[in-house]
């Protein structure tokens, strides 16, 4: 290994311990962030007493450590890619190298011969702390090179032309939505850790077992949604057919506007295309960071929520009425109730029971017009009757449980309501992470529990998140990390068991399947089912006994590789998906084409995720301002 010091103007052959790897060349050679060098491919001698040469297996990855002068290698598994000479190799901001081209080899003076695929991508992903690996995240689509050795992990997804038209590795987000449907856990929309806009809709398979932590998601590329919007609700209808899309920040996908003309999306599941309902009744105005539910009817009810009337400063109003939406004749009802009603509120959780009350638990508040928000206390549960249409409150006793704000819930068929994660807020203070992460309250008694061993190997505090309940498993998704200040990561779930009281590694669909027709599949559907004994609250003791490391730094952005004989008609869906999220060969340079508003930097850990903290104005609203301009700058701005 030889240094050319660019200051000093010298050279210096390094004198390195250990073992060395063999004479090799025609190699490619990208530098990580942390200063480990990758060396891939090439060709190297057949032995030291021999003039041929032969070609390095690709599978085996050398490393160059330049802070402590240290060999390494990385051996990687799964399926095939061509070793290769004469290639070359890019490394991307988000941590992908990737290679293309290259020719064979076989001895002296034989031909050279393409390489199969042409194309492919090594994701290199590096998670430290004290110089300890602490965490390791998998690729999400395609097949996995995993490796071991000094860097966490590496991996190669190949581009498999023949069967596999694109390859997908999803954006992180928060702020998103979850419904399962026939086994499938789908994600809608989302606050995402690109920069540009993202569409897609996509499942984890739910009827398959798998690790937390190696995930398989599959993206629909026909159901690519027709908005981007964060901060949004989704419900899904009694028939399991139609999800409900309502509200959020809601972004035009032609013109990048803010686009409020129509606040209610529908998507077919049986057909995978979205539309929009023609809606009749009373007129109820855009809002964000509320919670539907959908009674034994198939009405939908929406409470409070924020409105933000000024796109440009995020002020706006807070709401406490009670929008219901009919989904049997398409009509708006904005209820009047007599009585007292709540206070303004929002980022609560919402779920509803089998005899129809709907329990509203935390969130933010605003007691006056114009007044600072507040954390509602997350004993002052309210209940809003959907029999007789009126407000009530229970005041819960039990265990201390922090207030809180952007956590989740579930509810299980014995009566329990879980939540997990979230954020407490005070005006002018930075969001910081709530104890306990996980607690029960028993919706006969209203009394808190806390799992006995909540401090122990606990999962990272993270809030945004979405959770649903699949049989004995609660799923949470996504989410922003409190602790690390990144997006949780894309290729891992965490799961809860809400029989055991314990969070696990691994799924099984077959796991305490219900006898029933009835399967809950989602937190804002009613439970039709006869509850089992319930437990007692002072016995229930839910266990976090297994350890699950904190989240980490994945890619940040999603690729696609078209094949050469895409037909037309796939092409023009590739081009009505977001430009950036899917890589592909184009036949055009632009010299403003995604070009860095920023200095550049390779580390994964940085980029938009530092940024994406989000914070509460407590000013006034303004006059309605919607500005084209103001769409990208909330992507790179601190969030409402």
């Amino acid at each position: 290994m030889n240094i050319l010091n660019t200051v000093s103007n010298t050279w210096t052959t390094l004198s390195i311990s250990g073992d060395l790897p063999t004479a090799c060349s025609e190699y490619t050679a990208d530098i990580l962030p942390s200063g480990i060098i990758v060396y891939i491919g090439g060709i190297t001698e057949i032995s030291a007493y021999t003039t041929g040469f032969t070609l390095v297996n690709i599978n085996r990855i050398k490393l160059f450590d330049t802070n402590t002068y240290e060999w390494s290698q990385m051996n990687a598994t799964g399926d095939q890619i061509d070793s290769r000479m004469y290639f070359y190799s890019v490394l991307t901001p988000d941590g992908y190298i990737i290679i293309f081209g290259g020719s064979t080899y076989a001895r002296k003076n034989a031909d050279l011969s393409s390489v199969n695929p042409k194309l492919a991508i090594v994701v290199t992903t590096e998670s430290w702390k004290g110089g300890t690996k602490i965490s390791i995240e998998l690729a999400l689509v395609l097949p996995v090179y995993t490796v071991e050795g000094k860097i966490p992990l590496l991996h190669l997804l190949t581009y498999l032309s023949d069967y596999i038209h694109d390859f997908v590795v999803l954006p992180k987000r928060f702020l998103h939505n979850s419904v399962i449907i026939d086994d499938k856990l789908l994600v809608i929309s989302g606050y995402t850790n690109v920069t540009d806009y993202t569409y897609e809709l996509f499942y984890l398979d739910l009827s398959t077992s798998f690790e937390n932590n190696k995930l398989t998601w599959t993206l629909i590329p026909e159901g690519s949604l027709p908005v981007y919007t964060w901060r949004s609700t989704a419900v899904l209808s009694l028939d399991n057919s139609t999800i409900y899309l309502y509200g959020g920040f809601m972004t035009n996908k032609d013109t990048h506007d803010y686009d409020y003309s129509n606040l209610v999306y529908t998507y077919d599941y049986s057909t995978s295309t979205w539309s929009i309902p023609n809606l009749g009744g009373d007129t109820v105005s855009p809002r964000q960071d509320m919670k539907g539910v959908i009674d034994n009817s198939g009405k939908i009810y929406i409470f409070g929520g924020f409105n933000a009337t000024n796109l440009a400063s995020f002020t706006g109003f807070l709401f406490n009425d009670m929008n219901v939406l009919n989904t049997a004749s398409n009509t708006w009802t904005t209820l009047s109730i007599s009585g007292s009603l709540p206070n303004r509120c929002f980022h609560y959780t919402a779920d509803i029971l089998p005899n129809g009350i709907i329990v509203y638990i935390g969130g933010a508040e605003q007691v006056s017009v114009g007044g600072n928000f507040a954390l509602v206390d997350i004993n002052n549960i309210k209940l809003f009757d959907t029999s007789n249409l009126e407000w009530s409150q229970k005041d819960a006793t039990g265990d201390v449980i922090d207030s809180r704000m952007y956590f989740s819930s579930v509810l299980t068929p014995d009566g329990y309501i879980i939540i997990f994660g979230g954020c407490t807020y005070a005006p002018g203070s930075d969001f910081s992470s709530v104890s306990p992460k996980l607690a029960s309250l028993n919706t006969d008694t209203f009394e808190w529990s806390i799992p006995s061993d909540s401090d122990m190997n606990s999962l990272p505090s993270i809030y945004g998140h979405a959770a649903n309940l699949y049989n004995d498993f609660m799923i949470i998704t996504f989410g922003f990390d409190l602790d690390t200040q990144l997006f949780s990561p894309s290729s891992q779930v965490y799961l809860y068991n809400i029989k055991s009281d314990k969070w696990v590694t691994t799924f099984s669909p077959n796991e305490n399947k219900p006898t029933t027709s009835t399967t809950i599949t989602s937190t804002n559907k009613p439970i039709i089912t006869t509850s089992p004994t319930k437990k007692s609250s002072k016995s229930l003791a839910i266990g976090l006994g297994v350890g699950i490391s904190a989240a980490v730094l994945i890619t940040c952005i999603t690729f696609i590789v078209c094949k050469t004989k895409q037909s037309v008609k796939d092409r023009k869906q590739t081009n009505q998906n977001r430009q950036k999220v899917f890589n592909k060969w184009v036949t055009t340079f632009s010299l403003t084409d995604n070009k860095p508003t920023a200095t550049t930097t390779s580390s994964t850990s940085l980029q938009a995720e530092k940024s994406s903290k989000l914070f509460l104005t407590d000013n006034k609203p303004t006059a309605t301002t919607t500005s084209s301009t103001s769409l990208q700058a909330e992507k790179s701005s601190k969030l409402l």
